[in-house]
């Protein structure tokens, strides 16, 4: 078989080891002019025939297999480009708000202003304030200042005064600076005038009510404000009691929040850093995507669905962005999420659900496992199958896993606190204990000792979530009506009315409105684990996925949606049927 020649091969390797030298600079921090040399010259040999020449040898096979070609991936170098434009700046930020960042860029001043961005310069000699935007098109602001001067007057929390008089905080600046730019030779005045007018009019509209601000919330938190909809419906259904109350699952809510405090812990601390060193050793995607994928699936059966993904979904941000591969980002936590759902369903407290309904079974370790060892196996095999069809094009695509640098920030004692809680939290769900909230109060007051602090960054939100769906299940199930109904339409059909519930209220609360109406075990049990494949509100552990996703990319909800949807539907429709006929055999 042909193969590329030596010289090609020789500049494969070179641009290779560009490309990781800038990797490792950019996510370390590092700027400066060896960065800089290196990104133009990236960007230089994506333009080039030359990287088209490579790229198309390397699609027709004719690169050795121990050719490294990261740099060869279609948005590899483009990726890398985009942060590098994005890190710089915000590395060097003196102020930033949710509309600007000052700071500098390439040793010059810049204004990031909302999806335009302008570097800032000055005439050597004459009080001249140049803004250029990224097209090369430039507004002189005359009898302006040195924006140097204002960079660093305001890193030192200063405030800057222009020769009108005229008194800046550093918003003022960057308001000035955007409605200047685009506007021509003008002076400071005009430009004070243009974003002055701007304010006036800002400061005579009137200011966002409480309400208002609640809204806006909620329509951000969309998974929010469903959950807080239906528990509302609930509680209109079935008005609040100590019954209610009582219903919810409470031991679930605090295993999750203390899962999330600690977990937030090991986000802070580095702790699996361990994993990033192991992925590190394999070199191509394909094996990367599987080591992720599997690691949820087998830790999912161990430490729940949900926890799975709290550990391994940042993971897999961070390798593949510091790989320089963010476009495998989602398909491979679509994936993570397929592998949590069908890993944990093995285990009995593999997820919420299986806890539930394996507590109200009169049956062995064993003998549940035996029953869910079919979807267990055959979900494993179709996950291969799905990175395989993923990786199609070159399944020999090599990847760099870069480590970063280590923190000297990290405190051993913490660490170990965060390692000690976690190993708590673990015998709790794998013991089953009734004396959860003992271990909830240790874990408390365990962060509290080590790092207070931490318990502002944890995402409460998730729990208030999961908090509404409990008290909507907990509502359907004491209304004496709809019970009747239920008690008449689920039996027998327990798979499908599993699989169809579960998308208005998620998979556990569906588990525990049908259970006392099921006679088929095997088909509830079976429905509710396939349940979470069809929507994000089928598992909350979906959801989790989500929010961590949309916490690092909060502008690409919707795309992680038709990403989650479009993988989670291929997968649901090929066991969907097999999971009917399997739902069969009676556990018991």
């Amino acid at each position: 078989m042909r193969q590329a020649g030596f010289e090609q091969i020789k500049r494969i390797t070179e641009y290779e080891s560009k490309r990781n030298e800038a990797t490792k600079l950019l996510y370390s921090k590092q700027f400066g002019d060896k960065l800089n040399g290196l990104l133009s010259a990236l960007e230089a040999y994506y333009a080039s025939d030359e990287w088209k020449q490579d790229f198309e040898a390397d699609e027709a096979g004719l690169l050795p297999d121990y050719v490294k070609r990261g740099v060869l991936s279609e948005d590899g170098i483009y990726n890398l480009l985009e942060r590098a434009k994005e890190e710089e700046l915000e590395a060097t930020a003196v102020y930033s708000d949710e509309h600007f960042i000052f700071g500098q860029k390439g040793g010059l001043p810049c204004i990031r202003a909302g999806e335009k961005e302008y570097i800032l310069t000055c005439h050597p000699y004459e009080p001249c304030l140049y803004i250029t935007d990224a097209d090369g098109n430039m507004t002189v602001v005359h009898n302006a200042f040195d924006p140097s001067g204002v960079l660093d007057e305001f890193s030192k929390k200063h405030k800057v005064n222009s020769i009108t008089g005229y008194t800046y905080d550093a918003k003022d600046f960057c308001r000035m600076v955007e409605y200047a730019a685009g506007q021509g030779e003008i002076t400071v005045s005009d430009a004070e005038k243009l974003f002055g007018d701007w304010k006036n009019r800002e400061a005579e509209k009137p200011k966002d009510s409480l309400v208002k601000k609640l809204l806006r919330y909620l329509k951000k938190e969309l998974m929010l404000t469903v959950s807080l909809a239906a528990a509302i419906a609930g509680m209109i259904i079935t008005p609040p009691s100590k019954a209610l109350l009582s219903g919810i699952d409470w031991r679930t809510l605090g295993t999750l929040l203390m899962m999330l405090c600690v977990l937030e812990g090991f986000k802070q601390e580095r702790v699996l850093r361990p994993l990033v060193r192991l992925a590190s050793n394999l070199k191509t995607s394909v094996t990367l995507s599987l080591f992720l994928i599997f690691g949820v699936f087998f830790t999912s059966m161990f430490v729940t669905n949900d926890v799975s993904l709290i550990i391994f979904v940042p993971l897999t941000i961070l390798i593949f962005r510091n790989a320089g591969t963010e476009q495998y980002i989602l398909p491979v936590i679509s994936m993570e999420n397929i592998a949590a759902i069908r890993g944990s369903l093995l285990m009995p407290f593999g997820s919420p659900q299986n806890l539930f309904l394996y507590g109200q079974a009169n049956i062995s370790v064993w003998h549940f496992m035996l029953h869910m060892l079919p979807l267990c196996v055959t979900s494993a095999v179709l996950l291969v199958v799905f990175v395989l069809v993923m990786y199609r094009k070159n399944l020999r695509e090599a990847v760099v896993v870069n480590e970063g640098e280590d923190s000297a920030e990290n405190n051993r004692v913490k660490k170990t606190a965060y390692i000690a809680l976690f190993i708590l939290i673990i015998g709790v769900i794998v013991t089953r204990t009734q004396y959860w909230y003992i271990a909830l109060a240790i874990v408390l007051a365990g962060i509290a000792l080590v790092d207070i602090k931490l318990f502002l960054k944890v995402d409460y939100v998730l729990i208030i979530t999961f908090l509404c769906f409990f008290v909507f299940s907990s509502s359907i199930t004491a209304n004496p009506s709809i019970a009747g109904v239920l008690e008449k339409a689920v039996a027998g059909h327990e798979y499908w009315w599993a699989i169809g519930l579960s998308q208005l209220i998620s998979n556990v609360p569906a588990s525990i409105v049908l259970y006392p109406f099921s006679k088929n075990f095997a088909g509830l049990i079976y429905g509710a684990d396939t349940a979470g494949l069809c929507s994000l509100i089928g598992s909350l552990a979906s959801v989790i996925n989500y929010r961590i996703y949309v916490r690092e990319y909060p502008e690409n909800g919707w795309k992680f949606i038709k990403t989650f949807t479009l993988i989670s539907w291929a997968f649901f429709l090929i066991v969907v049927v097999p999971g009917w006929l399997l739902s069969k055999w009676n556990f018991f």
